[in-house]
């Protein structure tokens, strides 16, 4: 589903999304399980979700894997829902894909972000993608124990449990748009 922005930056998001679709539909023995562009409300997370795991376990997915995803999906779009970055409409314009290959399950999820965001996404994700398995869950419980926030509110553990459970690294893009925000997008894969 595309939903209608307005504006040059709706325009330039439309574009990345369509982009995205055309690499996601070109991918060999591949299929698009959902592809969404709009806003994400509470609503909307909990249909998807729900909508997702009912695919996976008809699929026949073990069910360790559909977990996982389901996981990876929750903490990835309440992220989408609590940081994202309204545009100049107001609109916080997000999308979400998940394609299904022999191999694995890929997610791919973007957002509006702030300019001055880009360097703490680079350097939070950079320190996490190096992390083996027992740095990741010490840090996690170190910020349980510390219950620091972010000026949103969070703790910083969505792009964390996501590592976490994917057990793969995050792939992630910043692209700058012409009205001084960036789009930010991350890529989570998790074998079948």
């Amino acid at each position: 589903m595309i939903e209608i922005l307005n504006g040059t930056t709706g325009n330039e998001l439309r574009g990345v999304y369509l982009k995205s679709l055309e690499e996601y539909s070109s991918i060999e023995g591949g299929s698009i399980i959902v592809h969404h562009f709009s806003e994400f409300t509470q609503d909307f997370i909990s249909g998807i979700t729900e909508t997702i795991e009912e695919i996976l376990i008809s699929n026949g997915d073990d069910e360790k894997v559909i977990r996982r995803i389901y996981s990876i999906l929750v903490e990835g779009l309440q992220n989408i829902r609590s940081h994202a970055e309204k545009d100049e409409g107001g609109y916080k314009a997000a999308f979400l894909f998940m394609v299904k290959t022999k191999e694995s399950y890929i997610i791919k999820m973007g957002n509006l972000i702030q300019k001055n965001d880009e360097d703490l996404i680079h350097e939070y994700i950079g320190d996490i993608n190096i992390m083996v398995e027992g740095n990741l869950r010490k840090l996690y419980v170190e910020i349980l124990n510390n219950s620091v926030f972010t000026r949103k509110g969070g703790a910083g553990l969505g792009f964390l449990i996501m590592r976490m459970k994917s057990g793969q690294h995050l792939n992630y893009n910043i692209i700058e748009l012409s009205n001084g925000q960036s789009f930010f997008t991350v890529e989570v894969r998790i074998a079948r």
